[in-house]
């Protein structure tokens, strides 16, 4: 998750690598090497995100983003209840993105 994390965090990975979980280079663009403390914490602040992500994958297998998009773009007045219900459901959990 640290990886994921710093990306959240910084964009990119280029120029970082991490050997056992631990930071052995480090893009000088970010500044300096994160202390374990100051790494926990941006752990801590993509924890939210990464279970807003996990929440969103999981209504994929049944609403794709693709079904999502016809959706959109058409309305909801010529699909089944059971869709428009996942819809609304993913369409909510979409909303609570946390920054």
């Amino acid at each position: 998750m640290l990886v994921e994390a710093l990306i959240h965090k910084f964009g990119h990975a280029e120029g970082l690598t991490i050997i056992d979980g631990k930071i052995v280079e480090y893009p000088s663009a970010w500044g300096d090497v994160p202390t374990d403390v100051e790494l926990q914490t941006i752990i801590d602040e993509y924890k939210p995100f990464k279970q807003w992500l996990d929440d969103l994958s999981a209504f994929d297998i049944k609403m794709p983003r693709s079904l999502e998009d016809v959706i959109d773009a058409v309305g909801t007045n010529n699909f089944s209840s059971y869709i428009v219900d996942l819809y609304n459901q993913k369409k909510a959990v979409r909303a609570k993105k946390p920054s």
